[in-house]
């Protein structure tokens, strides 16, 4: 066996336990030559532990934070919920229904760590539009409206109080005239809708040219009707509500 490509003295058995961080291969001698194997590089260091999702986390009554985390070889979990052992947490998820600093705990066979703690908070779900209260848009144009956003969060658009098919992400983008809300759920325990936003569209102006004429007047009676290239365009613009 050699690390490094230096002979390894006394690893001439068919298998070597590795204590040192190097690149590993062996060698084997037969009647028929000798040959060197793939190496197999080996490190050495200490751990760390995570947590997902990290920083903080707010869930309703009821609802669930699911807490994972990090993988390794060898690697066990104590999870904890502010400072103390969680009984049984020791799984590499957990599931967090109350308020509090949630970490772990790894030990492996290349140490131990314990992880930056996740803050769980419980509050009603809240659901809003932007932009709220209208909008107007041309004939033709688009309006995105944007939902608030939130952990675990699933959306459903409606427009005048009907469900739109399909419109299930945090945004939508419209073309149409109407009343819009949406609803917001969390982990599918709590919901909430939002106020209506109402969109307004204004077709496009529709301009049309006219000629006008003036009469000439000599000593106050009249001669004739005279063009002139004076020309009025009006708007017939329109909104829809």
């Amino acid at each position: 066996m050699e690390n490094n490509n230096v002979n390894i003295s006394g690893a001439t058995q068919s298998n070597y336990t590795a204590a040192a961080a190097g690149s590993y291969t062996c060698t084997v001698t037969a009647n028929c030559g000798t040959t060197t194997s793939n190496a197999i590089v080996v490190s050495t260091g200490g751990i760390t532990a995570s947590v997902n999702p990290s920083g903080a986390v707010t869930i309703c009554s009821g609802a669930t934070a699911a807490l994972s985390a990090n993988t390794g070889n060898g690697y066990s979990y104590q999870w904890m919920l502010n400072g103390n052992n969680i009984t049984g947490a020791t799984n590499q998820s957990f599931n967090a229904t109350s308020t509090g600093s949630y970490s772990v705990f790894i030990s492996s066979p290349c140490g131990n760590a314990t992880s930056a703690a996740t803050v769980v908070n419980i509050a009603n779900v809240t659901a809003s539009i932007s932009p709220s209260g209208s909008a107007t848009i041309c004939a033709g144009s688009a309006q995105t409206f944007t939902a608030n956003t939130g952990y675990n969060f699933v959306y459903q658009w409606f427009r005048n109080g009907v469900v739109l098919a399909g419109a299930t992400s945090s945004t939508y983008a419209t073309s149409n005239y109407g009343s819009y809300t949406v609803r917001v759920t969390q982990g599918g325990v709590c919901s909430a809708t939002s106020a209506a936003s109402v969109l307004s569209v204004t077709n496009n102006p529709t301009p049309t040219v006219t000629p006008q004429a003036q009469l000439l007047f000599v000593q106050g009676k009249v001669w004739c009707l005279v063009p002139i290239r004076t020309l009025v365009c009006s708007n017939n613009g329109k909104k829809r509500n």
